[in-house]
C-alpha cells in the first residue's frame, strides 16, 4: 500500500442502525450513497483545499447487502483531475461484528471544485509516482470510464 493520502484511503465510517433500513430490512441504498457522497466530498475538498459539489455519479453497483450492526466504511482513491473536476473511485466495505471485511459495492463519482458562489474553480493536477497506485488507477479507468 502506498503512502499517498488520496490512494485507497479508508474513511466515512458508520454503523448500520434500524432507521437506515429499507422495507426488506437491509441498508437502504440511498442512505449508503448519501454517506459515500459526503465522504468523497470531504476527500476532494482536502485534496484541492476548496469546496466541492457532486457533479455526477458515473457508476455505482450494489453487490452485497448490509444489516443492522454492520460497520460500513469507504476506501477512496482519487483517479484523475481535470480543469475543474476530480474523479474518485470508491469501494464500499462491510465489517461484521466478527471482523470479516467484504466489499459490498463500488462506484465512481465526479466532483466539481467550486467557490462559495458555486462558481467552478481550478483543480490542482494529480501527479502519481507510485507504480502500484498507477496500476490501480489505470485498471479502474479502463474498466469504468466511457
Amino acid at each position: 500500500m502506498s503512502n499517498n493520502s488520496f490512494y485507497r484511503e479508508e474513511c466515512g465510517r458508520f454503523i448500520v442502525a434500524p432507521g437506515m433500513l429499507n422495507h426488506m430490512n437491509i441498508l437502504h441504498g440511498g442512505v449508503l450513497v448519501t454517506h459515500l457522497d459526503s465522504a468523497i466530498g470531504i476527500l476532494v475538498s482536502e485534496y484541492n483545499h476548496s469546496l466541492a459539489v457532486t457533479g455526477r455519479i458515473n457508476y455505482f453497483s450494489f453487490t452485497k447487502r448490509a444489516v443492522v450492526g454492520d460497520h460500513i466504511s469507504f476506501e477512496l482513491t482519487l483517479l484523475q483531475t481535470s480543469k475543474h473536476t476530480m474523479m474518485v473511485y470508491a469501494d464500499v466495505l462491510r465489517k461484521t461484528l466478527d471482523g470479516e471485511k467484504t466489499v459490498i459495492g463500488s462506484g465512481i463519482f465526479t466532483f466539481v471544485a467550486v467557490d462559495s458562489n458555486f462558481t467552478p474553480v481550478p483543480v490542482k493536477p494529480l501527479t502519481i509516482t507510485d507504480p502500484e497506485q498507477k496500476a490501480f488507477i489505470q485498471t479502474k479507468l479502463a474498466k469504468y470510464k466511457k
